[in-house]
This record gives C-alpha cells, structure tokens and sequence, in this order.
C-alpha cells in the first residue's frame, strides 16, 4: 500500500486556523477529492471534526480513519472507523488491500506520516496566512519533485498556487 499525505500549505507552512483552511481553493478541493476518493483517508480527530461541520457528514466515497484517544464512534455515519494510535489506523487501512492510503491532517498526523509517506501531493500556495495548525518543515534532502502544476491568479483576487509531487529518495 502506497502512504501519500495530500496537503496544502503556505510559505510558512501555514495549514489552518481555528480548524478550517485559511483559504478558498476550489481547484485544490477538486483535485483532493479526485485523488483520494475510493481510498481510505486517515485523519486526526479535529479534521474529521472539521469536514463534518464543513459538509456535514465525513468524506463520501473513503474509509475516513479517524485518530482519537476520546472520540467514540459515530452511530450515524457509515465508513468511519476510530482507532486510538496512528499504527492501528494503519494496520486496519493495510486490511482494506487498497492501492493507496492517504493521510489528511492535521499537524500531528503529518508529524507521523511524514516519518513513513512514499508521497507528499502538495498544494503550495503563494501566499502568507495567519496560522495555528502547520506542516512540519520539509528537509529538501528527503523529497525529490515530480510532477507539477502552476496556477497564476487571472483576476487579481486569488491566490497563486502550484500543484507538486513529491518523491520520497529512497
């Protein structure tokens, strides 16, 4: 099973403020949902809480693998599964045989992802936010990049932004 984090962050690193994110990118949220749906997303406990007030119900078409020592589990919801460490998370989404895992957030979650992800699908935004929750600094000597997509604001109200892959080297 292939450990991909999929996150956007600014030129501090920046990646949320009081639990939602710090900017509106449709194109990112497109292209977040085009790559993890289908496959299971491990989160934190403030994430998951996140989407639920964002869109009302956890993310459609995924395992959403919520990490939490005091949440329980949701009696409404289907495809959520709470497991108290981010090793046990892993384990049930090894068990699920999919091709991909993708971890979501938030800054814990990244701290540990980032020791074993075989990908980062970045979403580096151009720009300085106020910030309470951020990504751990990247050591450019573990990631080489791939892919990538640049997005220049047109209209003078949007912010620039640039879609890249990063590989772990190995």
């Amino acid at each position: 099973m292939k450990k991909n984090i999929i996150v956007a962050f600014d030129n501090n690193y920046v990646i949320g403020i009081n639990n939602e994110l710090p900017w509106d990118l449709p194109l990112d949220l497109k292209r977040f949902q085009k790559r993890t749906k289908g496959f299971p997303c491990l989160m934190g406990r403030k994430t998951y809480e996140s989407i639920i007030a964002k869109i009302g119900k956890p993310l459609p078409g995924r395992e959403n693998i919520v990490i939490s020592g005091t949440l329980t589990p949701p009696e409404k919801f289907d495809n959520v599964f709470i497991f108290k460490s981010i090793d046990k998370g892993i384990t049930f989404a090894e068990s699920l045989n999919k091709e991909n895992l993708f971890f979501i957030g938030g800054e814990k979650i990244f701290e540990e992802a980032l020791k074993i992800a075989d990908m980062i699908m970045l979403t580096k935004v151009i720009n300085s936010y106020k910030g309470d929750a951020f990504f751990p600094e990247l050591n450019p000597n573990d990631w080489e990049a791939g892919e990538n997509e640049c997005h220049m604001n047109k209209d003078g109200h949007s912010d620039n932004f640039i879609f890249v892959d990063l590989h772990r080297i190995k």
